[in-house]
């Protein structure tokens, strides 16, 4: 199979991908609320990215101030291997929604 990683690449695929892999490297430097981040994490993944926005996953989300520190956190994270890969709950666009009303309201 060809391993390009230019041009389009089917969602179904990339999911998949996501559940065979330990890390996802976000270069990004802004963010929402991150849609790639939460997948990632649902797989099971760890997430290196800069401050990108409200991110909120203890233990699988690593926030670097620069480029050295992601590539150290990587290194950390490949050579450990204790680092935990398992599918995770993540919350939900309703309970976001749920907790958000309820500081409205409060």
């Amino acid at each position: 199979p060809s391993h390009d990683i230019c041009g389009e690449v089917p969602n179904e695929k990339v999911i998949e991908n996501m559940y065979n892999s330990r890390i996802l490297l976000h270069t990004s430097s802004f963010e929402g609320q991150s849609a790639v981040i939460t997948n990632a994490v649902r797989a099971g993944m760890h997430v290196v990215c800069f401050d990108v926005g409200r991110i909120e996953h203890s233990g699988r989300i690593h926030v670097c101030a620069d480029e050295q520190a992601m590539a150290e956190k990587i290194a950390v994270l490949l050579l450990d291997i204790d680092t935990p890969h398992s599918i995770q709950k993540v919350i939900t666009a309703e309970q976001t929604l749920d907790k958000l009303l309820g500081i409205c309201e409060a």
